[in-house]
């Protein structure tokens, strides 16, 4: 494993994370590099097809651009308006097309998963997300939506998941926690 591509869908905005291994041995977050991140955004004047249209374009370009050995996207989760968790499946649809499209593999995390990982929590925040990205990574969010962290912490805890056990020094961190 040396390159992942990390998604946080939306049909609005969507975050994307590049995370690639620097280094051999145990994978930890020190010789974890982001080679980019950002966050799609698409007009909310479009209609929401032409929206989902245009996230598939964009994902399937970020793939060719960085060329990952996987992408990993969150896993549906249903909402308190079904409205919106239906809006995310079509967008997850839009990413999964784009993913197979362009022959990577694909993985999937649960948001509680991530958080956990990130920071010992399954119900951590936004914001103490980013705080652990800080800590872990050196990245700071400045104006960037929450989203380009999510798809950060997305990348980074599907490393860890995703490495072969003998490889893996699990850590659940904290904001507490000392780098």
């Amino acid at each position: 494993m040396n390159k992942i591509l990390g998604i946080d869908p939306g049909s609005s905005v969507a975050g994307f994370a590049c995370l690639a291994r620097t280094g051999e041995g145990i994978i930890n977050a020190r010789n974890m590099k982001i080679l980019g991140a950002g966050a799609l955004k698409f007009d909310k004047n479009l209609s929401h097809s032409k929206r989902i249209g245009q996230l598939h374009n964009s994902v399937y370009k970020l793939l060719e651009e960085f060329n990952p050995d996987f992408c990993v996207i969150e896993k549906g989760f249903l909402g308190v308006n079904p409205n919106t968790s239906l809006k995310l499946g079509e967008s997850r649809g839009a990413i999964i097309s784009a993913v197979y499209r362009s022959g990577v593999e694909l993985r999937e995390i649960t948001p509680a998963q991530v958080k956990k990982f990130m920071t010992g929590s399954g119900r951590a925040s936004k914001e103490e997300i980013a705080q652990s990205l800080k800590q872990l990574l050196g990245f700071e969010l400045g104006d960037l939506p929450h989203d380009v962290s999510d798809a950060i912490a997305i990348a980074l805890a599907a490393s860890f998941d995703c490495a072969a056990p003998k490889q893996v020094s699990r850590m659940h961190v904290s904001a507490e926690t000392p780098v």
